[in-house]
């Protein structure tokens, strides 16, 4: 029995030393705060660009056909004066020969138009005053025709019949009276004959005469005085169509002449204008170097020169080259600085001048003094901003030229016993006011919770300016 209970024992013994053990927790990791050196830089991305440039830009006022013969290479040194670009002129100048042959002719015609316009004011009024005076002459002989002529005619008329009447009247009397006197006496008959052969004459003579002044006198009353009254009448209404026509129109081809010599002094002040500008579109058509320095192609934006492909098609022999644009930029070596991209992240700590230094592309182990000068408050793009870098450089072995890249390393802060603690020992509260705290541990082995002020930060470790003291340790995680 005893040596069951022994058995028994063993085997409990036995499988509690089998069985799994709970697991000791790790104590959790802390960080002890100790005032050291501490420094936060921030790296952008720059572009060496020229503080001294001249861009070379054509600004015609009215040609538009540039083309180009050839122009200098890029990267060549040139001086002030020296031509760079030559442009095919022949066009312009077959223009302004144009020009000067129509300004001439112009101007004669112009000369022309103001004798025209001299004389025409002078005769205008001269023609009003025949056309008053025809108008007068017309009334007056309608009125005297009407008041007197008419009734003088027609009496004349009548006058003339009658007169014609009696005169037959007179002959046949006579002829009849001979007659009788020559069957009286004792004339011969041959004289007799001849007496009464000749007054038989004079009758149908008379008769004669009589007939054609019955119709004259009837076609005189009948026709002719009421054809010249209707003249008369038809005479003065044209002269006073004629006086309204000169008080309308004379005046009028004055007025027409003087807008026709207003519009071609117009059209000539043009031409001289035009001429003006295609001769001074002509000159700058002889492109030269504003000033000593290296030609580069295109513009300079933000220290890059994104053009030079384009510039160099538009530029070769028979290239189109645009106006209004920039062509050539003639930088001048010296003093230069630097434009870098700052991302919007960094924008708070590049509100103010910061030092640091410069790492050229082209030359990795050459540092270049550096203060960062400004940063613009308008965005060039979505979430970066453009700032301006002043270095000093001393060219020797290494040279520097606008376009080259670089790096610059600016310092945002530094101090030599800044209270640093690792970015995962500070949490930030889920709350509106985003309280930041730590867990620090206490005398007993426990910990407490006690917010902080933060202040600069790298990419694993951020400043405590409030919250902590040296000495203090931190857990690096949150309790559980």
């Amino acid at each position: 029995m005893l040596r069951v209970r022994s058995c028994v024992t063993l085997l409990i013994l036995l499988a509690a030393s089998l069985a799994p053990q709970p697991a000791v927790a790790d104590p959790p990791e802390t960080h002890e705060v100790e005032p050291g050196p501490f420094r936060v830089t921030v790296e952008l991305d720059g572009v060496f660009e020229s503080q001294s440039m001249h861009e070379i830009i054509l600004q015609p006022e009215v040609w538009s056909g540039l083309v180009a013969i050839k122009a200098v290479d890029q990267g060549t040194r040139v001086e002030e004066g020296e031509q760079v670009l030559w442009l095919d002129t022949d066009k312009i100048e077959n223009e302004i020969r144009d020009l000067e042959f129509q300004i001439e002719q112009g101007q004669l015609s112009l000369e022309q138009k103001e004798v025209e316009l001299a004389t025409l004011r002078k005769s205008v009024p001269l023609d009003i005053e025949a056309a008053e005076r025809s108008r007068r002459i017309a009334v007056d002989d309608l009125n005297y025709f009407l008041e007197t002529d008419e009734d003088l005619r027609r009496r004349s008329a009548e006058e003339s019949l009658l007169s014609a009447k009696y005169s037959l009247e007179y002959a046949q009397e006579e002829l009849e009276q001979l007659e009788k006197m020559y069957r009286a006496d004792d004339l011969t008959e041959e004289t007799e004959e001849i007496i009464l052969r000749r007054a038989q004459r004079d009758v149908d003579r008379r008769r004669f005469l009589l007939e054609t002044t019955r119709a004259r006198s009837e076609r005189q009353t009948s026709t002719e005085i009421p054809r010249e009254k209707v003249r008369l009448e038809e005479a003065a209404n044209r002269s006073q169509i004629a006086l309204t026509r000169a008080h309308t129109t004379l005046p009028a081809q004055v007025k027409t002449a003087e807008i026709e010599l207003a519009r071609l002094k117009h059209s000539q002040e043009n031409l001289e204008r035009k001429l003006a500008d295609l001769q001074a579109d002509l000159e700058q058509m002889t492109v030269t170097a504003p000033a000593d320095g290296i030609v580069f192609y295109g513009s300079c934006q933000r220290g890059k020169w994104p053009e030079i492909e384009a510039r160099a098609k538009q530029l070769r022999k028979g290239g189109t080259v645009p106006a209004n644009t920039v062509l050539m930029t003639i930088v001048t070596p010296g003093p230069s600085v630097v434009r870098v991209d700052v991302p919007e992240k960094e924008l708070h700590a590049l509100l103010q001048p910061r030092e640091g230094y410069i790492t050229p592309d082209a030359y990795p182990d050459l540092r270049l003094q550096a203060e960062f000068t400004r940063v613009n408050a308008i965005p060039i793009k979505d979430g970066v901003f453009d700032g301006t870098v002043l270095f000093d450089f001393k060219p020797g072995k290494q040279q520097i030229f606008p376009g080259m890249n670089c790096t610059v390393t600016l310092v945002v802060f530094e101090s030599e016993d800044a209270l640093t603690v690792p970015k995962k020992a500070v949490f930030t509260d889920e709350t509106i006011t985003g309280e930041k705290h730590v867990w620090v541990v206490d005398d007993a082995g426990g910990h407490e919770r006690r917010n902080v002020t933060t202040g600069a930060s790298s990419d694993n470790r951020v400043q405590i300016t409030a919250g902590l003291d040296a000495g203090d340790s931190v857990l690096l995680s949150a309790p559980e």
